[in-house]
């Protein structure tokens, strides 16, 4: 159903615009590469692509074929618009060269099973092999070596990883927030989740870091989203409203988040406040989020929701009626920031 559109002309930096994935799978990761060219995965053996930013998705397959059902694909890393990894639990971790028309699985030596995937801007790739052991590529997956990891006892199991600089890094694992400062050759344990220092034990699973003291962190199962400023020796909650499974910074200053009851927060001010930017009608739960710049970016969710950002260029007053794709006319299963209350009633 189309609703109608009020909202003045000071409400917001941009919109959010729902798209036609094709699919009712969850969605569980995507990232968007160039302004034109996005990949997406999900459960279901879902792998998605598109290069004309949103308006057609194009299904890649494996093999010749689609994996169907019984494949279920978490996490997805391309360096460019043409080589990517893409992360299965039963396939375990695929490569492609080519944009995703062919894939060949990665063998690494005494590897069986790939749990975890995360990739740096500065090109470097992490994954967790058997359970335990934190592997690093810097080729595509071609090679690896194995990672040093001190102070734990039974491996890293990775939530989240982000590098603000080639040579510092932060990890999020079950036994807390981990640290590189040799680009990820070796990894220490920094804050236990058993410190009163921690934000939120074992239940964090996203973070950014604008750099090696300033940074950002997030969960959705206890609802809660912490900020550092002293390198993550010490955090002090930003938001505890909802849960959030994904957070996204286009600019040091700009950052997103999505996560629980279809919400998306947004926030001005390096993370250290944050509003409701925009709202699924549906209330359909959003799992990742990626900018490419701070004017493209993308989000997916449960059930193949797929949703784009798109910023406002020129305001259009109360009652107005635009015309053209970046226009501000309604979309179909959106509420804005300005039509939501902070009870989240519908204005």
């Amino acid at each position: 159903m189309m609703l109608s559109l009020l909202i003045s002309a000071s409400a917001l930096w941009g919109e959010w615009l729902p798209m036609t994935s094709g699919t009712t799978r969850d969605l569980q990761d995507i990232q968007v590469v160039s302004p034109d060219t996005a990949y997406a995965c999900g459960r279901g053996g879902v792998l998605l692509k598109t290069v004309d930013r949103g308006q057609t998705w194009t299904v890649l397959m494996i093999g010749g074929e689609s994996k169907g059902s019984e494949q279920n694909f978490s996490r997805i890393y391309f360096r460019n618009s043409s080589q990517g990894l893409v992360l299965g639990d039963s396939s375990g971790l695929l490569r492609t060269e080519d944009g995703g028309k062919s894939w060949e699985k990665v063998v690494s030596e005494n590897a069986t099973t790939y749990q975890a995937l995360f990739g740096s801007r500065f090109g470097k790739i992490f994954a967790t092999a058997d359970g335990k052991d934190l592997r690093m590529s810097s080729d595509m997956g071609k090679t690896w070596m194995q990672v040093g990891i001190s102070d734990g006892e039974s491996g890293l199991y990775l939530r989240a990883m982000h590098f603000p600089n080639s040579d510092t890094g932060f990890a999020l694992a079950g036994e807390g927030i981990w640290r590189t400062l040799d680009g990820g050759s070796h990894w220490s344990l920094w804050l236990s989740a058993n410190s009163s220092k921690h934000p939120r034990g074992v239940s964090l699973t996203s973070a950014f870091f604008q750099s090696g003291t300033e940074g950002v962190v997030a969960g959705p199962y206890y609802p809660c989203m912490a900020k550092t400023v002293d390198g993550a020796a010490t955090f002090f909650k930003v938001d505890s409203v909802i849960g959030f499974n994904d957070l996204d910074f286009p600019s040091p200053e700009t950052g997103f988040a999505v996560g629980l009851h279809g919400t998306i927060k947004r926030s001005l001010d390096r993370g250290a406040t944050w509003q409701v930017d925009a709202q699924l009608e549906s209330k359909m739960e959003l799992t990742a989020v990626h900018f490419f710049s701070p004017e493209v970016g993308m989000a997916v969710g449960r059930g193949g929701t797929l949703v784009q950002y798109v910023p406002k260029a020129t305001p259009v007053m109360r009652g107005q009626r635009p015309t053209g794709r970046r226009g501000w006319d309604r979309h179909p299963g959106l509420l804005s920031r300005s039509e939501t209350d902070l009870l989240g009633k519908k204005r």
